[in-house]
């Protein structure tokens, strides 16, 4: 029985991390799509603020701590969403969709690392 239940936890281990991987695939790749189609149009409709630049920078830092979760999981997920809160306080619609898309990856990639974790019985 005892092994029956190891096998669930590494199933649904693979299963979070896949699921995040390809999350995170997905929304680094549309990004990228989206900023290069985008290209030189996007000319700002006023002065950028500080805020906006701390938005910027939030958002840059967020991505990247999803890339890094790619290969390390909990540090590049710990990152992705310290990002995400100081984003949320600048401007709390960093939380609406599709942005908030990156804080779900990187708590799925938070959850694999807590169940590959041994167990201390």
């Amino acid at each position: 029985m005892k092994n029956s239940a190891g096998s669930a936890i590494a199933t649904s281990a693979t299963i979070t991390l896949w699921a995040a991987r390809a999350l995170t695939c997905a929304i680094l790749c549309l990004f990228f799509i989206i900023a290069h189609l985008l290209g030189d149009e996007g000319v700002a409709s006023r002065v950028l603020t500080l805020r906006d630049y701390g938005i910027l920078l939030t958002m840059i830092a967020s991505l990247c701590g999803l890339a890094t979760a790619l290969k390390w999981e909990r540090s590049g997920a710990t990152l992705a969403l310290i990002a995400v809160a100081i984003g949320a306080v600048l401007n709390w619609k960093v939380l609406l969709f599709p942005a908030i898309l990156i804080p779900v990856a990187a708590v799925l990639f938070l959850v694999h690392s807590h169940l590959r974790m041994p167990k201390i019985a």
